[in-house]
């Protein structure tokens, strides 16, 4: 459906039509050669009729006109009220509707190569390349159009994109602060600008940018924040993205996507009670968390609480087997067995949860068991932790006092 934006500078496409519809309609009554038939002939306005369904969002009925002025130019050509440029005009700005760029840019190129003072024409053509990702074309395109787009915030969104695909930094960097300059409490292009920054590693300025922006959204206050603590999680910058998801925290509320990229950080940068904590938290909304939790409990040593987090878990072999992990970080050996075994009886288990269950079963001094958990590791790509395995196995075959 055609946008506000559009609806908004579709006023102007049409103007010279309107001018030219009225000049030919004069011109037809004076010229004494035309018979009485084309003298009469009145033809319905055409590209102001497609022009009203287009604004109202009617892309259908559009078309239907636009066939029907087809027709009429094969009979009467000029008489029927419009020329071959407000033709392509129209046709250009129902292609991009449609999602037919390609077809978009052969008629608006051929508008703005006949009448360049097409302002309009000139802007859904940069947006025509814009979507074919032609960046330079698109920005060359829109530039023309400054005139009207001047005062549109969204218009500023397309240039910094336009010069950003065709690596026109500085100019980019430009549009986005006039932009800005116009429009400083608009929230799509203070996330073109956090994007932009971000791109070139100006992680104070894009902060700045994302702060800004989540003041002024209506939509998730959190999405420029994670942009940046992404960037800086890729860099290696574990702190400072702490720092930032933590900030998002604070300013978007606990409930925001940044709680959840808080906890990942935390794990990965070796933190896991304040990781667990959060996954904790998590868990009363979501069950997925509750097994993160108990892990990240579990590697920080806090046992008890990792145990009450595995409970939480929802499916029985993934709650099964987190228990049995917990008890073999404390020697639990038989109660890993009591978890593990029913699940490798039932096909379920892989090889990590084999090997616990062999090692397990070995400290208990359930050979047998062993022996089968091995026949079926004998294809593992761990090879030397079975070796080393089937060594104790021996062992404890010949010295069982040295095993259990």
């Amino acid at each position: 459906m055609i946008s506000t934006l559009q609806k908004f500078l579709f006023g102007g496409l049409m103007s010279v039509a309107i001018v030219i519809a009225c000049g030919q309609e004069v011109k037809a009554k004076r010229n004494p050669m035309l018979t009485q038939e084309e003298i009469e002939y009145v033809p319905p306005p055409f590209m102001e009729m497609a022009q009203q369904a287009l604004v109202e969002g009617d892309l259908e009925a559009a078309v239907r006109v636009l066939k029907a002025a087809q027709s009429c130019w094969a009979a009467r050509q000029e008489k029927c009220g419009f020329t071959q440029t407000d033709y392509q005009s129209l046709s250009g700005v129902v292609y991009l509707e449609h999602g037919l760029a390609k077809k978009a840019v052969r008629s608006l190129n051929r508008v703005v190569t006949e009448q360049p003072n097409r302002t309009m024409a000139w802007f859904y053509l940069g947006q025509a390349h814009l979507q074919l990702f032609q960046y330079r074309q698109a920005a060359e395109a829109l530039t023309e159009a400054a005139s009207v787009g001047a005062n549109i915030p969204e218009y500023y969104g397309m240039l910094v994109r336009a010069w950003k695909g065709a690596n026109e930094d500085e100019k980019a960097r430009l549009a986005i602060a006039t932009g800005l300059g116009c429009f400083p409490n608009d929230a799509a292009l203070l996330y073109e600008g956090t994007l932009l920054y971000l791109s070139k590693g100006l992680f104070f300025a894009a902060l700045d940018l994302a702060r800004q922006y989540a003041a002024a959204t209506t939509q998730p206050a959190d999405a420029a924040y994670l942009l940046v603590a992404e960037s800086y999680r890729k860099k290696g910058w574990m702190r400072e993205a702490i720092a930032t998801l933590e900030e998002a925290r604070l300013v978007c509320g606990q409930s925001s996507q940044a709680t959840v990229r808080l906890a990942y950080a935390y794990a990965e940068n070796n933190q896991p009670t304040s990781a667990a904590r959060l996954f904790e938290q998590l868990a009363g909304n979501d069950f997925h968390f509750a097994q993160v939790a108990s892990e990240q409990y579990r590697l920080a040593g806090h046992i008890p609480e990792a145990q009450r987090l595995a409970i939480r878990i929802p499916d029985p072999t993934k709650r099964q087997t987190q228990l049995a992990i917990i008890a073999l970080q404390v020697n639990g050996f038989e109660t890993v067995v009591q978890l593990l075994e029913p699940i490798f009886i039932e096909g379920k288990l892989g090889d990590q949860g084999t090997f616990r269950l062999a090692y397990a079963a070995l400290r208990c001094g359930r050979l047998d068991l062993v022996e089968r958990l091995l026949r079926r590791l004998k294809n593992t790509q761990n090879d030397e932790s079975v070796t080393q395995l089937k060594k104790a196995l021996s062992r404890c075959t010949t010295q069982p006092w040295e095993c259990w």
